[in-house]
């Protein structure tokens, strides 16, 4: 596999298994907005797992399942997402979260709201938050 924006931490170290769940556990808490985008939300967080930590399907599954088995509610994924990572792989982070918010083709007021709580969770300004937009990649674009 190739080497994903976050299969390192901000100093350089390999990502762990647990850092990697409790990511997962920070998208899963972003998501689940509508009850008729779920299975299209979770393919989105599946596959931005793939494609940010450089893992297979298969692992990015068996991560994303364990970190359904937590509590997404709790605030120790978003701060062990501010401690791990540096800016821009935080912003990586959010554009996956933008993804997650496109993924029923439309942005409502109230998911433009959430993805700006959703920034500041992951210890991003306003700004910072509104340029993670560049890493989106909806698929209807």
């Amino acid at each position: 596999m190739r080497r994903g924006p976050l299969s390192r931490d901000r100093n350089g170290r390999p990502v762990s298994r647990p850092l990697q769940i409790a990511t997962a556990r920070f998208l899963v808490s972003t998501a689940y907005g509508d009850a008729d985008s779920i299975r299209a939300e979770r393919r989105t967080i599946r596959r931005g797992i793939q494609d940010l930590f450089g893992v297979s399907r298969r692992t990015a599954q068996v991560i994303l399942d364990a970190a359904d088995r937590g509590d997404p509610r709790g605030d120790e994924p978003a701060e062990r997402v501010r401690e791990a990572f540096g800016l821009d792989q935080r912003m990586r982070i959010m554009g996956l979260a933008w993804e997650l918010a496109y993924t029923d083709g439309l942005l409502p007021i109230f998911e433009r709201v959430l993805a700006d709580r959703i920034g500041a969770m992951a210890g991003l300004r306003p700004h910072q938050a509104v340029g993670a937009r560049s890493f989106a990649n909806p698929p209807w674009i």
